[in-house]
C-alpha cells in the first residue's frame, strides 16, 4: 500500500506548524519597510512535526511513503493530508483532487478539526480529531477506515513512539536561518501539552492537551544522535510550547546534547520565569542559539493578563535579555496587540516598552480566538465564522480597535521596531563582535 503525506511548505508567509498546528500567515504590512522584514521572515521553513511521526509509522507497518513536490501529487492509495486554518481552502481542494483524479481514501487531521470536523466529511473518508498518531496507527495496521469521524486519544507514552522519518521530505530547504545559521535543520518535539490557565485564549492546549507529557531524556537524546547520523542534523528547534518547565530535565538534555560529538545550534520556545542565568548559561555552553518567549501584553486590565499566569516586571524581562545578549542568544519576545478590552494608547504603550526592553527579535501578532480555546467558545459557540481564513494571527478580526487602525498599529508596531538606531546598533554589534 502506498500512502502520500500532503506537505504543503512552499506557500510564502505562512508556517503550518505554529500556532499550535492551527498555522499562521505572517504579514507585515504595505511600506517598503514592511516588505524588506517579511521577505527576511518568509525564508524561515519548518516542517510539521507530526508529519514526520506519521511517516515513521507508515513505514513500520511496511507502507511506501511518499509526498507532493509542489502541485505534483503521485498516486496513492491514501492520502494524508494536515488541516490547517491558514490554508484549508487549497487543503480540500487536494483532497477533492486526490479523491477525484486517483480513487484515493483520504484522512484529513488537525487541530482546527476539533470544531470544524463536520464541515470537512465530505471530503474525506476518515477525519481525525486529536492527535492522530493513534488513529493512523490502526489504520496503518488494518489498511483499513473503520469509521467517518475517529476521535483519536492523545499518546500517553511518548517514548513508545517511534522518531519522525524525514526521508521522503526535502530538508535541504528547511531552516530557521534568521537566529539558527547551520544546517541541515529540523525540528524536534520532547514533551507536549501546557498546564498554564492561558488555556483560555492559548491554541496549544487544543492540540495536545494540558496534561504535561514528557519525553525520557534518554529517548530525546537517542533522537538526536539518529538525526545527526541519519541525516547530518547541525542545527535543530524545540518545538515544545514550554521547554524548561522541567529545570532540571532541560539541564539534563542540554548536558546530552553537549555529549554530541558534532556541535549543534539549538533553539527552544519556554517563559521568561522558567530562565535564570545557569541555566542559559549552560544550555549555550551547549550550543543553545535561540530562546523565544511569550510576553503577551503590558496592559494590567487585558484579558492576556489575567489568565497567563506571569508576573514578570519589567526589569526581570531586560536581565534575561541583557544576559542572552552577553551569552549570544537570540532572544526574540512575543506581544500580542488588538487585545479584548484593549485601546490604541495599551497599543502603543506595548509597542514603546517592547522597544525599551530591545530584545533582538521581536514578533507582534494580533489577538485571535482558535477553535476549540473557551474564549472562541464564549464567543461564538458553535458556529464558524465567516471569516475563519483570517483567523491567521496578523489579520484583526476580534478587536474593538477599528480593522484598518490595528493593522496600521501592527506595521508600526514592526517597521518602527526593526528600523531604529537602538536595534540595528544592537544587530550589527552581534554580527561583527
Amino acid at each position: 500500500m502506498k500512502v502520500c503525506i500532503v506537505n504543503f511548505d512552499h506557500l510564502k508567509g505562512i508556517n503550518k506548524d505554529t500556532a499550535g498546528g492551527f498555522g499562521t500567515k505572517f504579514s507585515v504590512g504595505t511600506s517598503l519597510f514592511s516588505k524588506i522584514i517579511e521577505r527576511m521572515k518568509w525564508k524561515i521553513k519548518i516542517p510539521i512535526v507530526i508529519s514526520g511521526y506519521i511517516a515513521s509509522i507508515f513505514l513500520e507497518f511496511g507502507w511506501t511513503v511518499c509526498t507532493n513536490c509542489g502541485e505534483n501529487y503521485p498516486q496513492s492509495d491514501f492520502y494524508v493530508i494536515p488541516i490547517t486554518i491558514v490554508d484549508f481552502e487549497n487543503e480540500l481542494r487536494i483532497a477533492k483532487l486526490a479523491k477525484e483524479q486517483y480513487n484515493a481514501k483520504i484522512i484529513l487531521w488537525g487541530p482546527f478539526l476539533k470544531v470544524f470536523y463536520n464541515k470537512v466529511k465530505d471530503f474525506a473518508d476518515a477525519v481525525i480529531v486529536g492527535e492522530p498518531e493513534s488513529s493512523i496507527s490502526e489504520i496503518a495496521r488494518t489498511k483499513q477506515i473503520k469509521e467517518k469521524i475517529l476521535f483519536s486519544n492523545p499518546v500517553e507514552n511518548l517514548d513508545k513512539l517511534p522518531f519522525p522519518n524525514w526521508n521522503v521530505f526535502d530538508i535541504s530547504k528547511y531552516n530557521y536561518w534568521t537566529v539558527i545559521k547551520a544546517k541541515p535543520f529540523l525540528p524536534i518535539l520532547s514533551s507536549r501539552g501546557c498546564p498554564y490557565p492561558c488555556k483560555f485564549y492559548c491554541p496549544y492546549p487544543v492540540s495536545q492537551g494540558t496534561a504535561l507529557r514528557l519525553r525520557s531524556v534518554k529517548n530525546v537524546s537517542d533522537e538526536i544522535k539518529y538525526l545527526v547520523d541519519r541525516y547530518n542534523i547541525r542545527g535543530l528547534v524545540f518545538r515544545d510550547p514550554i521547554f524548561t518547565l522541567r529545570r532540571e530535565r532541560a539541564l539534563n538534555i542540554a548536558k546530552e546534547i553537549s555529549k554530541n560529538k558534532n556541535s549543534i545550534e539549538w533553539g527552544i520556545e519556554t517563559r521568561i520565569d522558567s530562565l535564570d542565568e545557569y541555566l542559559i548559561n549552560y544550555m549555550a555552553d551547549a550550543g543553545l542559539k535561540s530562546i523565544e518567549c511569550g510576553i503577551e501584553s503590558f496592559n494590567d486590565a487585558t484579558l492576556i493578563k489575567n489568565f497567563r499566569n506571569n508576573n514578570t516586571t519589567i526589569n526581570e524581562i531586560e536581565k534575561v535579555v541583557s544576559f542572552c545578549n552577553k551569552k549570544k542568544i537570540s532572544l526574540t519576545l512575543f506581544y500580542i496587540i488588538g487585545l479584548p478590552n484593549s485601546s490604541v494608547k495599551d497599543v502603543k504603550e506595548t509597542i514603546r516598552i517592547a522597544k525599551s526592553i530591545n530584545s533582538l527579535g521581536v514578533q507582534f501578532t494580533i489577538f485571535t480566538p482558535y477553535p476549540g480555546t473557551p474564549f472562541f467558545k464564549k464567543t461564538y459557540g458553535n458556529r464558524i465564522p465567516k471569516n475563519i481564513k483570517e483567523f491567521d494571527s496578523f489579520t484583526p478580526v476580534f478587536s474593538n480597535i477599528n480593522h484598518d487602525v490595528l493593522l496600521k498599529l501592527k506595521e508600526y508596531a514592526f517597521v518602527s521596531y526593526y528600523f531604529r538606531t537602538k536595534w540595528l546598533g544592537k544587530y550589527f554589534l552581534r554580527i561583527f563582535r
